[in-house]
């Protein structure tokens, strides 16, 4: 019966996958959910009917629901039902998702599924082990007790969202249109949990391991924020102000609460028994924003609405959620910063944006601190000529001391120009590999200008040579030849030693 079933599946899933959401007759670009019911009719997850409509606001049924949760998610336990003949259509779906409904005896093939049993099919068939405390929705009490968990923890990881009164509405119907926004979300549910890790661990902003249920305190989101703004893990509150004698107690992260609450949630908030509370979310998205702007060379301004979408701004934030309004943040302001030297007396410094699709990363990702969406794989993979250390042991050091590598590299840029060539080198710290205090930058090197006829070794001190003309891009490393930090280190010291075509 298993193989009858799996085939039943797939067969479903190709047949569905002949449609496609742009040429349903009843349903545009402009619906609230078209995005969701596109990638699914495409992937072949959910189809329209014969007649050429998708009816968006027509009520799913519980035998709709099973086929669906069983054809993205596979069968579950195996039930049969006095109402449920093998005759139906949807036999073979009903009787393999047994433990994603609270059915027994009879199944009610065709009532109408409500958002929490919804809800409930969904936390079965990703298991969802977050904890999560129940919803505080106005109409929490209309929740059956035994889909509160699953409810609470659906809410929680954001496939399912209440409505602006606070209410959730167990009892409603759900809609083909939501149904596909809620299996949309729920099938991007584990990319976005490795996602997110990936995040948090690149941006590099707090002391902890992620836990994705560990609850982000007043403390540790202070500290985060202001790391992201100085650019540095070890803070030294430089652009803050005099923040001379005004830590307020000892504690860890004391200052760094004082200056949030100075500019952003207000002084009285700064108090000894709040610092290791955890901080709501709405609080958190109102400090993360303020510093990233500052921090924006740009001067973007954040738009809010994008940021946790659906998430209660009043319930506490845990790790999941702060990983997730990290990664949000990026796409709209990056927070890792870049610099570009020109061999003039400043250096402006963009930011560049860390690397959302993980289907791209470089196979030797787990060398570096952060993939960068500009750098492309071939220089990620390239051997360093100094050694083969773990890049991620520098990355402090070439974020947070870069004023003892900015000046000689600037100095090297000046000597290409007194030489007949104009060069611009993109510093990034997350490609600095040292070695015995020798460090080797992985740069990217734009030719402004050069005569014809000039190659690399014409107006730089390099062990490598290549003919260059105005309009060339390239990545090579520049090695400081002594250690850091040293007062023999100027741009004379610099050598490209590699070329990464």
């Amino acid at each position: 019966m298993l193989k009858r079933i799996v085939s039943f599946i797939l067969a479903a899933m190709l047949l569905t996958s002949l449609a496609f959401a742009a040429n349903f007759t009843d349903f545009g670009a402009d619906h609230w959910a078209y995005q969701y019911v596109d990638e699914l009719v495409n992937s072949g997850v959910i189809n329209g009917y014969e007649d050429g409509t998708y009816r968006p606001e027509a009520n799913v049924t519980r035998a709709e629901l099973a086929k669906l949760i069983s054809v993205q998610f596979g069968g579950s336990e195996e039930k049969t039902y006095t109402d449920v003949a093998e005759t139906d259509w949807f036999y073979d779906y009903v009787t393999v998702s047994g433990s994603y409904f609270l059915a027994e005896g009879e199944f009610s093939p065709a009532s109408q599924a409500t958002r929490e049993e919804v809800a409930y099919a969904i936390y079965v068939a990703k298991n969802l082990d977050i904890v999560a405390e129940n919803a505080t929705f106005t109409d929490a009490a209309d929740i059956d007790a035994s889909y509160k968990a699953a409810v609470a923890a659906v809410f929680e990881s954001g496939v399912i969202t209440g409505y602006p009164d606070g209410s959730f509405r167990p009892k409603n119907n759900i809609t083909r249109a939501e149904v596909a926004t809620v299996l949309s979300r729920a099938i991007k549910l584990e990319t976005n949990e490795s996602l997110y890790l990936e995040m948090a661990t690149m941006a590099k902003l707090t002391d902890r391991a992620y836990d994705m249920n560990e609850l982000i305190s007043y403390g540790d989101l202070s500290s985060a924020a202001l790391r992201m703004y100085n650019n540095e893990y070890e803070l030294a509150y430089y652009h803050l102000g005099d923040v001379t004698g005004k830590k307020p107690f000892e504690h860890k992260n004391a200052l760094s609460f004082w200056i949030i609450g100075r500019d952003v949630l207000g002084s009285n908030v700064v108090t000894k028994e709040k610092i290791d509370t955890p901080i709501l979310v709405g609080e958190a998205i109102d400090v993360m924003v303020h510093y990233s702007e500052l921090h924006d060379f740009d001067q973007r301004t954040v738009d809010k609405t994008k940021l946790l979408s659906g998430v209660d701004r009043n319930q506490p934030l845990n790790y999941f959620r702060f990983a997730q309004l990290i990664t949000e943040l990026d796409q709209q302001i990056p927070m890792l910063i870049k610099v570009v030297v020109t061999g003039g007396a400043t250096a402006d410094q963009p930011t560049t944006e860390l690397r959302k699709d993980m289907t791209t990363y470089p196979s030797n990702r787990n060398r570096y601190q952060a993939i960068l969406e500009e750098v492309p794989n071939k220089v990620y993979e390239a051997a360093y000529v100094t050694g083969d250390l773990s890049l991620t042991g520098s990355y402090d050091f070439a974020r947070e001391m870069k004023s003892f590598l900015l000046g000689p590299i600037n100095e090297f840029c000046q000597i290409a120009k007194a030489k007949g060539g104009e060069i611009k080198i993109h510093y990034y710290p997350s490609l600095v590999l040292g070695k015995s205090n020798v460090y080797t930058m992985r740069v990217k090197l734009e030719v402004i200008s050069a005569a014809s006829g000039t190659t690399l070794k014409d107006i730089c001190n390099t062990k490598v040579d290549r003919a260059i003309q105005a309009g060339d891009v390239f990545f090579c490393d520049l090695n400081t030849n002594v250690p850091v930090p040293s007062t023999k280190l100027g741009g004379e010291a610099l050598s490209i030693d590699k070329i990464i075509d």
